[in-house]
C-alpha cells in the first residue's frame, strides 16, 4: 500500500476546518515530526504517534486565512 499524494498521484483537497477556506498541504506528519524523521520507517513512526489506522497516511494541512493548523487521513492505494 502506498500513498498517492506522497508518490504525486493525487493532490489534497483538503477544508479548514476553522474558516471552510481551502488549506494548503504540508506533507506527511512524519516528515514534520524531526530532522530525521523522514529517513525513519513509516511503520515506526506511526506506532509512537497518534495511531491512525492502517491503510491511511496522515498529513499536516495549514489554512492560510485564519492559520490554522490541521491533520488529515489520506486512504492509501493497493
Amino acid at each position: 500500500m502506498f500513498c498517492p499524494v506522497c508518490n504525486g498521484l493525487d493532490t489534497v483537497q483538503a477544508v479548514c476546518p476553522s474558516c471552510n477556506e481551502p488549506a494548503d498541504d504540508w506533507g506527511r506528519l512524519s516528515d514534520l515530526a524531526g530532522p530525521y524523521s523522514p529517513y525513519e520507517s513509516i511503520g515506526s513512526f506511526e506506532n509512537r504517534t497518534s495511531g491512525q489506522s492502517q491503510g491511511k497516511c496522515s498529513h499536516v494541512c495549514g489554512c492560510q486565512s485564519c492559520g490554522s493548523v490541521f491533520e488529515i487521513a489520506v486512504a492509501e492505494w493497493q
